[in-house]
This record gives C-alpha cells, sequence and structure tokens, in this order.
C-alpha cells in the first residue's frame, strides 16, 4: 500500500526542504502520542554486512549520511515488527525526517544520497496517518542526521537477531544467516555507552 497516489519521488537531500512543522510542534506531537523512532536491526537480510551486530553499529556511525528506515512506536501499537533490536532516534528537527508512511515505503537512496520513497514529507496530518498501519504490517519512517538516544529491545525476555552461521551439508561447510536468540548481556556488552529501553504502556521504559 502506497502512502500516495503519485509514483515513488526522488529528492536530493541536499536540497533544503520546506519545513511543515517547526521543531516544538514536531516535539510536542512526538511528546502527545508517545511516539518513539526506532531503527531495527531486521530480521530479513537486507543489505551485504548488514547482521547484527553490525548493521547496528553502522548506522551510528553513518547516521548522518545515510537515509535510515525506521518504525514510529507508539504505546498500545499491534504492528508487526521488523527487528527485535534497534536504535532509539532523538530527533531535534523536522528536516531530520524525510518522509513518512503507514506502511512499507519501498524507500532507498541512490548513490548520489537522493531519496526515493513512497512516503510523505512530515505535517501533523502526515504523521497522524502513519499511524494507521494496516494489519500485520509496521510503518516507515525515513530518518537521517538524528541523534541515537538508546537501544530499544522489544522484549528483554526473547530477542532474535540475524547472524552469520557455519552449516554442514553432506559433509560440506556453508555459511547463512539465519535468527539467532541472543541474550540482554549481549546486547549490553556491543552498546554498553547506550541505556537499553523497551515500550510500556506508558511509554519508554529503561531496562
Amino acid at each position: 500500500m502506497s502512502c500516495s497516489t503519485e509514483s515513488l519521488r526522488a529528492t536530493d537531500s541536499k536540497v533544503t526542504r520546506e519545513v511543515m512543522l517547526d521543531p516544538a510542534e514536531l516535539r510536542s506531537l512526538l511528546v502527545s502520542r508517545g511516539i518513539c523512532i526506532v531503527h531495527f536491526s531486521h530480521h530479513a537480510n537486507m543489505r551485504e554486512g548488514g547482521v547484527f551486530p553490525d548493521d547496528l553499529l553502522a548506522a551510528i556511525e553513518h547516521s548522518d549520511q545515510w537515509n535510515l528506515s525506521c518504525c514510529a512506536l507508539w504505546p498500545g501499537h499491534q504492528m508487526a515488527l521488523p527487528g527485535d533490536v534497534g536504535l532509539i532516534f532523538e530527533v531535534d528537527h523536522p528536516n531530520q525526517i524525510l518522509s513518512v508512511c503507514a506502511d512499507d515505503a519501498g524507500a532507498s537512496q541512490t548513490d548520489d544520497g537522493a531519496e526515493v520513497s513512497g512516503g510523505l514529507e512530515p505535517t501533523k496530518e502526515t504523521i497522524e496517518a502513519s499511524l494507521a498501519v494496516p494489519l500485520g504490517g509496521y510503518n516507515e519512517w525515513r530518518v537521517k542526521g538524528a541523534r541515537v538516544a538508546g537501544i530499544y529491545v522489544e522484549n528483554p525476555d526473547s530477542i532474535c537477531v540475524k547472524q552469520k552461521l557455519s552449516v554442514s551439508v553432506q559433509g560440506t561447510s556453508h555459511e547463512v544467516i539465519a535468527a539467532v536468540q541472543i541474550r540482554l548481556d549481549d546486547i549490553k556488552a556491543e552498546f554498553g555507552k547506550y541505556q537499553l529501553f523497551t515500550l510500556s504502556d506508558h511509554g519508554l521504559a529503561e531496562i
């Protein structure tokens, strides 16, 4: 499902876009709805080298250069999330949100840095609409240049991430990428400088 009746649009990320919300209005909207923005370590193999924890460490390192796909979560949401662990982004300015969509926006970043997405620019109306997620899906917010404010863990008692495994088939070893169960301590060991949070009925709660 697209967020727009138009085809996917490409925008030059270096061009200053019209700001539809000012920073205070955006902060008020995010706080009033209890929205937290999370870039997940995706359960699926999305790109070369994109296994946990390398995918999240790379996203931290390149958060000012990469247009990152995120989910906007809020207390009581019913979304089927694409991962169990992610980066929580603190957005200070509307220009750090490239687009929002209530579904997978099919977004990507071209080699020259342009954004291609079926999402819409952030306004009060489009942000509210992005929370009306189809059953069984999740929304997509594209974010660039936001500060990493912590690590999100969906369920501290059950955590799966994708990693490389070696399996033997008829005596021959093959490398595969598959979901692996890890512990909370494994996340703390990789991201020790960041606080860990999960989402409660009242908002983010430190683990």
